[in-house]
């Protein structure tokens, strides 16, 4: 998994294991999550509300583009919705 995300945690097997979990700001909404992000065998996926706190709160569709970008300061991830599908 990404260094930046696993940084400061206890250890690397207790992480791939566990998985990570971390803050988010919905900075649309300015409203903070926690998610989890897990290693499976051939990806790295969110777990926890994702689907509650971002897809159905803020009515994610296939094709929306967002965004995610690490705020050094909070040590959080910032989240963002970029772009709707044009319908």
């Amino acid at each position: 998994m990404d260094k930046v995300v696993l940084s400061g945690t206890a250890s690397e097997d207790e992480t791939e294991e566990k998985g990570y979990e971390f803050e988010v700001l919905d900075v649309d909404t300015n409203t903070k999550h926690t998610l989890r992000l897990v290693k499976r065998t051939n990806s790295i996926v969110f777990t926890g509300n994702w689907t509650k706190d971002f897809i159905l709160r803020r009515d994610l569709k296939l094709h929306d583009f967002v965004g995610f970008y690490w705020d050094d300061i909070h040590k959080r991830y910032n989240f963002s919705v970029l772009k709707r599908e044009d319908l």
